[in-house]
């Protein structure tokens, strides 16, 4: 059997979509004949914990540890001079990253300043050059047959780009999100150096791996651009034995449930179904005691103030684990999926990962964003879902009255392939990728 070095910074007990990719990859790879060897962080300060996660990790998965420094201690320290005193808990320095800098005060000024400046490409840079030293010395004891790097946080490729000059191993390259098209990137405070130096260090990697594998037909076009000449997309996916274990849907009859799972910033507020919300109450208040807004994960507070009026139909759940959240899911009558309100190349190629679960779940979806976008690509062929821009309210509010209306006799049967998308499939075409590496012309 091959065996395979993959450098992620996102693993168990970290949370959120970035793990799962990662996770269900090493899941599947022995069946197509490929050992996995996971690389991690040993001290990590991740910004969501799953713990539940940790069980899921595959007997057969090897996972190696590194200590990493990372840039929310220096924040912290930066903090604790400013107020003399330990505070109680960890920042969340990432948020500064997705607001206005001209918004933050001017002590998160010079954090992002710093941040933006002196850990580059990313905050977990200092992992760098002390990864590459102790897996060059482990690989010569424990040989490899390729290797994969998943990012962001994109200082991964910086390790993997070192140990293939060094090793000339195989590599493959994993690009959950772009680099200069990152949500956050606008809003880093870099010099013209610095901004330099990130676009150096993207197109190093780009061509220097063996192929670059990415999410979305979009992202494959802009790294493209960029220089990379091997790109192949592998989405994101489901995997059905998740949902074996999901707790039988039992939600009230009258209440008619709309879900959303994963983070919810300003930048990918709905505010067509809020406004299309206000003015079906408006049209039928009896209804304020039959409508629920379920939210799970991060939300923007901001989000909240945006929706004065209907603030009593929302709860609001905070970060759930993963059989929860896909509890929820299973219990809604829509599943929401908003996207980034910003036409651009990144979020023309950000397809949420819940989407797949909410097609395996097989409940009816309403995506508000862009229908042009790769997203709205799959939800358009899925004969009982939506795609509604974000100033549509009006079309937003005739697809909710038409569901709630139709809630208890209308049976939905979706008509599409989603086979393609179940992570056992996935990884087939990840291995397929790992043995034209190692088998030119397989």
């Amino acid at each position: 059997m091959h065996k395979v070095l993959i450098i992620a910074y996102y693993w168990p007990p970290a949370g959120g979509g970035g793990v799962q990719r990662w996770l269900k990859f090493t899941k599947y790879l022995p069946e197509f004949g490929w050992h996995p060897i996971v690389y991690a962080p040993y001290n990590p300060q991740y910004p969501l914990v799953d713990r539940s996660l940790s069980a899921s990790v595959p007997e057969h998965v090897e996972v190696i540890r590194g200590h990493i420094w990372e840039a929310r201690r220096f924040y912290r320290r930066l903090k604790k001079i400013r107020h003399g005193k330990r505070w109680s808990s960890p920042p969340e320095m990432d948020t500064l990253f997705f607001r206005d800098p001209k918004k933050l005060s001017w002590f998160g000024r010079l954090s992002l300043f710093l941040r933006s400046n002196l850990f580059v490409p990313d905050s977990r840079s200092l992992w760098i050059r002390p990864s590459y030293k102790r897996l060059r010395k482990w690989l010569q004891q424990n040989p490899v047959d390729a290797i994969i790097s998943t990012g962001p946080p994109h200082s991964c490729h910086l390790i993997a780009l070192k140990l293939k000059k060094e090793t000339g191993l195989p590599w493959i390259a994993d690009f959950r999100d772009p680099w200069l098209e990152i949500d956050y990137f606008s809003h880093l405070m870099l010099t013209r150096s610095t901004r330099r130096k990130h676009e150096r260090m993207q197109r190093e990697v780009l061509t220097s791996a063996d192929k670059v594998i990415t999410v979305s037909w979009s992202w494959a076009d802009l790294f493209r651009n960029y220089g990379a000449e091997d790109v192949q997309v592998i989405t994101n996916g489901f995997d059905p034995a998740d949902f074996e274990t999901i707790p039988a849907a039992t939600p009230e009859k009258d209440v008619f449930r709309i879900s959303s799972i994963g983070t919810l910033e300003m930048d990918r507020n709905p505010r067509g179904l809020w406004l299309a919300l206000r003015m079906l109450l408006r049209k039928q208040p009896d209804l304020s005691s039959q409508v629920e807004i379920h939210l799970a994960g991060k939300v923007d507070g901001a989000i909240f103030q945006d929706a004065p009026e209907i603030s009593d139909l929302i709860r609001n759940h905070g970060y759930l684990p993963h059989q929860q959240a896909l509890s929820l899911m299973q219990q809604a009558d829509l599943l929401l999926l908003p996207l980034n309100e910003i036409d651009s190349a990144n979020t023309k190629g950000r397809i949420p990962g819940k989407l797949f679960e909410y097609i395996a779940i097989g409940k009816p979806i309403l995506m508000v964003g862009n229908p042009d976008s790769d997203a709205g690509r799959i939800v358009s062929q899925l004969s009982d879902s939506w795609c509604v821009d974000n100033d549509d309210a009006d079309t937003t509010l005739q697809i909710l009255e038409s569901c709630i209306s139709h809630r208890h006799t209308t049976t939905y049967q979706r008509h599409f392939d989603h086979g393609r998308f179940e992570r056992k499939n996935l990884t087939g075409d990840l291995a397929s990728v790992l043995n034209s590496l190692v088998q030119p012309g397989a």
